[in-house]
């Protein structure tokens, strides 16, 4: 009788971990645009930066990678287009992906 309480346990448990992983791994990742104050060239974005933006579209981008990575969760990306960015220090405290517009472009 012991045994299959213990066995019943586990069970129940390795249940709820398994509904939680597939909770979670539903999650859809979110994609976060940052331009400069420019669009010539742009790869990705069709408007120029602006914090006030919400970043989530590339006709609405983030004009700072900061303003950009304040709003992310571990898993999204970050979008950086064309152009200079000057930010002083970043610390990069979890995993995204950030995509430039390539060599020479961002």
């Amino acid at each position: 009788m012991r045994t299959n309480i213990i066995t019943m346990n586990g069970l129940i448990k390795s249940i709820l971990f398994s509904l939680t992983l597939l909770l979670f791994s539903n999650v859809k990742a979110t994609t976060y645009y940052v331009n400069n104050n420019s669009t010539s060239g742009d790869v990705f974005t069709t408007a120029v930066g602006n914090n006030s933006n919400s970043g989530l579209t590339a006709s609405l981008p983030k004009l700072t990678l900061s303003a950009a990575y304040a709003l992310t969760v571990a898993g999204d990306t970050i979008k950086i287009d064309k152009g200079t960015f000057t930010e002083t220090s970043f610390n990069f405290a979890r995993a995204l992906t950030i995509i430039g517009a390539g060599p020479g472009n961002t």
